[in-house]
């Protein structure tokens, strides 16, 4: 398996705008003998988030959660998104999580491909039925 490393930088503001940024432990590279290309991104933390279930404002972190998203091919080339978010942690005990990410623009919890691939998917199999 061959890896190059690669600049991606125009190519991430057209896709991800400024909501992520490029992860530092891990480098975007293309593998030319299987053509899939490997983005590695972290979100840009924020400042205070606030629970999405009960509203109180998170001051700890909890780890890293990793996921992977297929997005739409370039030019043949299969594409994927390695997402790095940070857990945080609710300190509401009357909570019912413990635990949360916030919400990466794009992305639903629970995706594995993007909203543009699933489309294509749809209109195929409409054109093929």
């Amino acid at each position: 398996m061959s890896k190059q490393l690669i600049s991606v930088s125009s190519v991430d503001e057209f896709l991800f705008g400024n909501d992520l940024i490029d992860d530092p432990v891990q480098h975007s590279y293309y593998d030319e003998s299987d053509h899939i290309l490997h983005l590695f991104k972290c979100q840009k933390e924020p400042f205070h988030p606030s629970c999405p279930y009960c509203r109180m404002p998170a001051c700890r972190t909890c780890g890293w959660e990793n996921r992977t998203c297929q997005l739409l091919s370039v030019s043949g080339i299969t594409v994927f998104l390695h997402l790095r978010q940070r857990r945080f942690k609710c300190e509401n005990p009357a909570c019912s999580h413990r635990t949360f990410t916030v919400e990466t623009p794009g992305f639903k919890p629970f995706q594995h491909r993007s909203n543009q691939l699933n489309i294509v998917i749809f209109a195929l199999s409409l054109f093929f039925s």
